[in-house]
């Protein structure tokens, strides 16, 4: 995780800084640009990539359950919430499975 809910960078620094030396650029393209190519599912804030996430695994009808570790406090709303916010449509779930 960390990609898809933003944790990544939520424990990067306090109030000593950093806790490690910047990244190299190339390899945050590496590692964050199968990531950015989801962005067209968060477009206009309507809803996070982890809510996404679960609305897709969800999607599939022979879907019973999705298991996911339970959030931190401050996460609970984002996290479990994501029935309300638009369904994943027919077109994102087209550009969804024609992602590689």
């Amino acid at each position: 995780m960390g990609l898809l809910d933003g944790s990544r960078f939520a424990s990067r620094s306090g109030p000593g800084g950093p806790r490690a030396p910047p990244s190299d650029v190339r390899k945050l393209h590496e590692r964050f640009d199968p990531t950015l190519r989801l962005g067209f599912l968060v477009e206009g804030r309507r809803r996070t990539l982890a809510q996404a996430a679960l609305q897709f695994a969800l999607h599939w009808p022979w879907v019973a359950m999705v298991v996911v570790p339970h959030p931190e406090p401050e996460r609970v709303d984002e996290v479990f919430g994501f029935h309300p916010r638009p369904p994943i449509s027919s077109e994102d779930l087209s550009r969804l499975l024609r992602l590689k």
